[in-house]
């Protein structure tokens, strides 16, 4: 559920009056100041980045936002079973994917990327955490909306553990993926 933006004071304090109750994401619109990216957003111990939290009509207090000049990147190429640069598409989804999903499938911890022509991508962004990456051919790349697609992407997959401000490059391989 979306709400309007909320400025930050000075004090670093910000609100949302009159929000409706339900549940509710923190992002900040990819309003980042230059260089820096949204870390973390605890609610009462939940990354509410990647989990929604429950707002009810009581005020919530000690949400913390932190930012991080750290960027992650994962570049790399994809080849076909010739170990040849091969065009195709690259998804990446967290390797605990079925809490992921039971939690409502944060869009910050997928990336689904076409390659450039001789196979090479890059992707950054990605919070620091173990993820699983395959590469399919174009004509079968997922709905990936649709969370019943990652348990055949998991059987394809290859794991990546990638640490804040890390830069991991790769070479994968196209994946017949089989539902």
């Amino acid at each position: 559920m979306g709400t309007r933006p909320s400025p930050v004071g000075e004090d670093g304090r910000f609100s949302l009056p009159g929000a409706a109750a339900g549940k509710y994401f923190v992002t900040n619109a990819g309003r980042n100041p230059a260089g820096w990216y949204l870390k973390s957003a605890m609610v009462n111990g939940i990354d509410a980045i990647d989990q929604p939290f429950e707002l009810s009509t009581e005020n919530i207090g000690n949400v913390v936002v932190t930012f991080t000049d750290r960027q992650s990147t994962v570049t790399g190429t994809v080849v076909d079973a010739s170990s040849a640069p091969a065009q195709g598409t690259v998804i990446v989804f967290p390797a605990s994917y079925r809490d992921w999903i039971a939690k409502g499938m944060s869009t910050r911890l997928l990336r689904n990327i076409r390659t450039q022509p001789k196979g090479a991508f890059s992707i950054t962004g990605l919070p620091a955490r173990d993820y699983l990456i395959v590469a399919v051919t174009d004509d079968q790349v997922p709905d990936v909306q649709n969370p019943t697609v990652y348990n055949a992407l998991a059987r394809a997959a290859t794991s990546l553990t990638l640490g804040e401000g890390e830069t991991r490059t790769l070479s994968i391989k196209l994946s017949q993926v089989v539902r």
